[in-house]
């Protein structure tokens, strides 16, 4: 016998709602403290103003020259070491801190394709 699908109440509830027809919505004018009277019109946060600069921050990174990939990598425990070993040593002697993720991003830029070719990977895995 086939499983019975369950329902999501709040879907079903949902899928209720928008099979009646909708009512229009009833706007109440609200008072405004005294404390709301006094804020500098340049402080008010309006829809637009809102829009706006949604719309300048979308531009400055469309602008951006370049875009970042994240990368995750499982390097096991005798690398992971290896590694916080390399970035200590480096910031002890020179006085600079440094993570692991600029050590990679140095091997990386430095590797050759002759380098890489030139070495059996098969025997560098998990």
């Amino acid at each position: 016998m086939p499983k019975q699908k369950r329902i999501n109440a709040y879907l079903a509830i949902m899928k209720q709602g928008t099979d009646e027809q909708a009512q229009p919505a009833t706007v109440v004018k609200e008072a405004v403290s005294q404390e709301a009277q006094h804020i500098p019109e340049e402080q008010i946060q309006t829809p637009s103003k809102i829009q706006k600069g949604v719309e300048a921050k979308i531009e400055r990174n469309e602008n951006k020259k370049y875009h970042l990939k994240q990368v995750n990598m499982t390097i096991g425990d005798e690398r992971e070491l290896k590694l916080d070993e390399l970035a200590f040593t480096y910031t002890k002697k020179k006085k600079k801190r440094v993570n692991r993720n600029d050590i990679v991003r140095y091997l990386i830029d430095k590797i050759s394709i002759g380098e890489l070719l030139g070495v059996d990977l098969s025997k560098h895995e998990k």
